[in-house]
């Protein structure tokens, strides 16, 4: 059993209560707990859909929902409207308030890019990558086209079902913990299994 307190009610976590039992016993470090528990499906989803009411996007934000990839993909880097420096400083604050909205989930790459002509002289550096949480992808969903055409949109006729749509319960939130540690672990073995063959052509 896994002692994890809500950080929306302060009561310990049911899902994390259960953590050992849905992965087979496998113990994870507090902060891939911490990153694969449905909390975007659970009190903090319900926060942030309670809370959408009377938000406005601008063009920065709506390119951003639009372009995400959906809760389900893999992180991934959306690229500014423009090329400016103004353009990118917009694309930061907008990735930055979306996620405080809970519309976004943020993640890093590492990316490699090379300098000069000479393929060994590179560097690597960190991209900011993005994808939608299940609320985000409610939102588009719901008042995709909106967002699209930049209509003012009236929160208050979605928010009931935009809250109904990603607040699951019980049973459901563990089934989604599962798939999460079931995805993880896959993720992981693919890796191991590339560093193997790697190791033995090199050798």
């Amino acid at each position: 059993m896994v002692n994890h307190i809500c950080h929306v009610n302060g009561k310990t976590c049911e899902v994390a209560a259960n953590a050992a039992d849905i992965n087979g016993g496998i113990v994870l470090p507090a902060w891939r707990l911490q990153e694969l528990l449905p909390c975007d499906r659970c009190h903090q989803a319900e926060l942030h859909a309670n809370a959408i009411n009377g938000l406005s996007f601008g063009k920065h934000e709506r390119h951003i929902l639009l372009e995400a990839p959906s809760s389900e993909g893999k992180h991934s880097i959306v690229s500014p409207i423009g090329t400016s420096r103004s353009d990118n400083e917009s694309n930061r604050r907008a990735i930055r308030r979306l996620s405080r909205a809970g519309l976004l989930s943020i993640s890093e790459e590492r990316v490699k890019k090379q300098i000069g002509p000479d393929p060994w002289n590179s560097r690597t550096y960190h991209k900011r990558t993005v994808k939608l949480s299940p609320l985000g992808k409610a939102v588009v969903d719901k008042v995709g086209a909106d967002l699209a055409s930049g209509k003012v949109i009236r929160w208050s006729q979605h928010q009931s079902a935009l809250l109904s749509e990603v607040r699951l319960h019980g049973d459901e939130l563990i089934a989604v913990f599962d798939r999460r540690v079931r995805r993880h672990i896959a993720e992981k073995e693919t890796i191991l299994g590339d560093l193997r063959a790697f190791r033995g052509i090199v050798a």
